[in-house]
């Protein structure tokens, strides 16, 4: 759902794109009829599962959008302005990098860096790169779980 939602707000025109009920429908209609499903009860049902799904992401910050409905009894929503997905939403489907990766892909050049000042051959301007590495990260682990903090702290320190 999320791609769909991208791929709909990157082809409209306006900054904040108005996406109604009936284009929602026509939108996750056809992909309830690409599914397999089609009689009209089981497109209508696919969208309200679709429907719930899009309040839900959007509710859990997945989603940069407001919405709004109309009348009681109707459906959730009339009408939702959609800014763009959410970095949260991005990292969903891999469009940004997981955080997590990008720190483990940090302190494996860490670990190079402490490797370059424990070998006598390297160059003193690469030492010199590893060791405000080394002081960098001296003020991160504090930072980190506690249990992860020690951990780290004493593979990389010995302390």
């Amino acid at each position: 759902m999320l791609r769909i939602i991208r791929e709909w707000a990157s082809t409209q025109p306006d900054a904040e794109p108005v996406l109604r009920y009936h284009e929602f429908i026509e939108l996750f209609g056809a992909v309830a009829e690409e599914s397999g499903n089609r009689s009209a009860e089981d497109v209508y049902q696919q969208v309200a599962v679709h429907m719930n799904r899009y309040i839900r992401l959007v509710d859990e910050g997945y989603i940069n959008a407001r919405y709004r409905g109309e009348y009681k009894g109707g459906p959730p929503f009339t009408i939702s302005w959609i800014r763009c997905l959410s970095e949260r939403g991005l990292q969903a489907i891999e469009v940004l990098p997981d955080p997590q990766e990008q720190t483990l892909a940090m302190l494996d050049s860490i670990a190079v860096a402490i490797r370059a000042l424990n070998d006598e051959e390297a160059p003193a301007e690469q030492k010199r790169v590893a060791e405000r590495a080394l002081n960098e990260l001296r003020h991160f682990i504090p930072g980190l779980p506690p249990g992860v903090a020690i951990e780290l702290d004493t593979r990389l320190f010995g302390t």
